[in-house]
């Protein structure tokens, strides 16, 4: 639970570090029946597709955009010639939200969990799992 947690806070501390504001105008879930994207020409995802490297240098992260409006993340550890992923993780438009569903190696009894975004502007993105 504090894995998925600290996750999304990573998640939310790393794209504003990614991204420039620009007069950012919000969508929110609970007030936008669909998915929309005003004045946008990419989404805030976009700018997460490509290979981070941690600090510490060791734990790596790879985004790739799977459609026009999916993300799918593999964060992995290279202990020699061994690649060993610790989480997988996909971002998608359900039912006017966001969904950012992660599966973590050794947590959850191999299940996913999920969480839905709350908010959305072109440089911030929040999503919860009260349950979680």
């Amino acid at each position: 639970m504090l894995h998925h947690c600290l996750w999304a806070t990573l998640l939310l501390l790393f794209i504003p570090a990614l991204i420039a504001c620009n007069n950012p105008s919000v969508v929110t879930a609970s007030s936008s029946p669909s998915i929309s994207h005003p004045a946008q020409k990419e989404l805030i995802f976009d700018r997460l597709t490509g290979t981070w490297q941690s600090f510490n240098k060791k734990i790596y992260e790879r985004w790739t955009k799977t459609s026009d409006s999916a993300y799918r993340s593999i964060v992995f550890v290279v202990k020699g010639a061994d690649t060993l992923i610790r989480e997988q993780a996909t971002i998608y438009p359900k039912d006017g939200a966001w969904i950012f569903e992660t599966l973590v190696q050794g947590q959850n009894a191999g299940k996913t969990v999920s969480f839905t975004s709350v908010a959305l502007t072109e440089s911030h993105v929040q999503f919860s799992n009260p349950a979680h």
